[in-house]
């Protein structure tokens, strides 16, 4: 499905070199698709690597400046499928509620990888967001369910701290703990 969509939006692309990038992300999913069916893992830092160009992309699109990081112990971390797939597919669930909802102007994203536990902090300036009342609330759409479900698959948590400067709301923090095996 991600592989048919991203094709589908690479048709109507305007541009030939934003075309050419959306067509470099399907080979790259196929080829990790192709990966996890034969039981070989996906490097971390080739991931990440991935994954910082296409939110790059995304943000610069959206008009919101990146500041990103990694720190990772060891180069050779790798990744089954599953969390491979259930990662990926939660940080493009929040970054797509982060430039539709937060209304910021700058996100950072930091992520690090130690002792086998992969922590990804994602920092916005944007209006801030509640995690607790819209879950509670009947406002939770499929993204934030879907979201749970991953995280109920990679044993993983999230964290939502909203960000004030003298109680008025200046963003929001989400941190993100998966642990790997």
């Amino acid at each position: 499905d991600d592989i048919g969509s991203r094709l589908l939006s690479g048709l109507y692309q305007p541009d030939l070199q934003q075309t050419k990038h959306v067509i470099r992300q399907s080979i790259a999913d196929m080829r990790t698709i192709i990966s996890g069916m034969t039981g070989a893992g996906v490097a971390l830092d080739v991931t990440l690597a991935s994954l910082q160009q296409e939110i790059a992309q995304r943000l610069c699109d959206s008009g919101i400046a990146l500041n990103w990081s990694t720190n990772l112990d060891d180069g050779s971390i790798t990744l089954n499928y599953q969390t491979y797939k259930n990662y990926i597919s939660i940080m493009r669930e929040l970054l797509s509620n982060l430039i539709k909802h937060a209304h910021a102007s700058t996100v950072s994203i930091n992520i690090t990888c130690t002792h086998n536990l992969l922590v990804t902090t994602l920092n916005d300036n944007g209006s801030g967001f509640d995690l607790e009342q819209a879950t509670s609330s009947n406002q939770q759409g499929h993204g934030l369910h879907n979201l749970k479900q991953r995280l109920q698959v990679l044993k993983g948590s999230i964290e939502v701290q909203p960000v004030s400067v003298q109680n008025v709301p200046h963003g929001t923090q989400l941190c993100l703990r998966i642990p790997l095996s």
